[in-house]
């Protein structure tokens, strides 16, 4: 994953979709601890300003609509902040979030129309502090901009229909504010998520990295050490099975004198090829060292374990490379049992492959 090739489109979002979503859960993982906690101070502070309301008013059937409105988003934002540990994809979430808020805003202006309190430029000014709000949450960038749109233009609806002798020029002037403050706020949001994801990019290609072989571009030693460690604790706990499949290529050092090290590369690129392309999405292909591989096969019993390394070795030993190099491999298979610790584990493995080696060679033990 290059971050040269890596696109981005107008609503800064990755064009792959799957990059996209990933970039999305990972995101979301990080931010929606904060969010709940936003949610829910924001509907409890928007409910606690009824007080203002009643002192303002000093009636309690003039506060009683501002009442029943703010304890909706209230109800809303205790909703949201509950749920949010059940909706897992973050795309859902952020849909939520921004019917909340806009949901937020109808019920901001709904209030201002029944109380008429403030001037129009005093209200324009406090919907540029909403739209600087709208941004500061964390969200999908689309999500933030036609937010801030529909309260742009539920304002100048409604503003009118409640403030008297409103002047056309006062209406062009705050429209310019907004406007303006809302497209720096859109450059800027838009410039931070565009620099997030190519820095999310950058911290991906570096994992991916870390755990693969640098030659043939499967899993290195050290993930497969970590994943197999997972499993061991995994299957000690809840007995659940898995078995591990090593084998190793035949006769390795003799291909490299006879061909050269450079051909001998090649046989491991081709033969990491040929099985990575049987492997589940769950198995962990690795390379171990030199010509030796491990595959960790989640649950999987020994005899299902077997059989594939049986089709392996027959895909391996029918591959010819240049139409004259050829190779065979030794495979050994194990089902781990908990009584055994990781260690015996591995030196059962290893045992059974050496044994292959030692009676032939090109055959599966288990």
């Amino acid at each position: 994953m290059n971050t040269n090739s890596v696109r981005i489109n107008r609503i800064c979002e990755f064009e792959n979709k799957k990059l996209e979503h990933h970039y999305l859960e990972e995101y979301g993982n990080r931010t929606k601890k904060i969010l709940r906690i936003m949610v829910l101070v924001s509907g409890s502070a928007y409910f606690a300003i009824v007080l203002f309301d009643f002192f303002y008013l000093g009636d309690f059937y003039k506060v009683l609509p501002s009442l029943v409105s703010r304890s909706a988003i209230l109800l809303c934002s205790a909703a949201l902040f509950s749920v949010a540990n059940r909706v897992k994809s973050f795309n859902r979430y952020a849909f939520l979030l921004t019917v909340y808020e806009a949901l937020l805003y109808v019920s901001y202006m709904g209030i201002l129309y029944e109380q008429r309190a403030q001037g129009f430029m005093q209200q324009a000014m406090a919907l540029i502090v909403v739209i600087l709000l709208i941004f500061a949450v964390p969200n999908r960038w689309i999500y933030c901009v036609v937010c801030s749109l529909f309260t742009v233009g539920l304002f100048f609806f409604l503003t009118p229909r409640y403030i008297e002798n409103l002047k056309l020029y006062q209406q062009i002037e705050a429209l310019i504010y907004l406007i303006i403050v809302l497209c720096l706020a859109a450059i800027f949001i838009f410039r931070s998520n565009y620099f997030q994801r190519i820095q999310f990019v950058k911290e991906s290609q570096l994992e991916i990295l870390s755990v693969t072989d640098k030659l043939t571009r499967i899993y290195n030693r050290s993930k497969f050490d970590e994943s197999l460690e997972e499993w061991f604790a995994l299957a000690q706990n809840s007995s659940i099975p898995f078995s591990v499949i090593m084998f190793d290529l035949d006769n390795f050092k003799k291909l490299n004198d006879t061909y050269g090290h450079l051909k001998g590369d090649e046989v491991l690129v081709a033969c990491s090829e040929l099985v990575k392309a049987s492997m589940r999405a769950k198995d962990i292909f690795a390379r171990w060292g030199g010509e030796e591989f491990m595959i960790l096969l989640p649950l999987t019993k020994l005899k299902n374990a077997a059989d594939l390394a049986e089709r392996l070795r027959s895909k391996i030993e029918e591959m010819v490379l240049d139409g004259e190099i050829s190779v065979t491999a030794s495979f050994g298979v194990a089902e781990f049992t908990p009584a055994e610790s990781m260690e015996d584990f591995l030196c059962r493995l290893d045992s059974l492959m050496y044994k292959a080696k030692k009676s032939g060679k090109n055959r599966v033990l288990w």
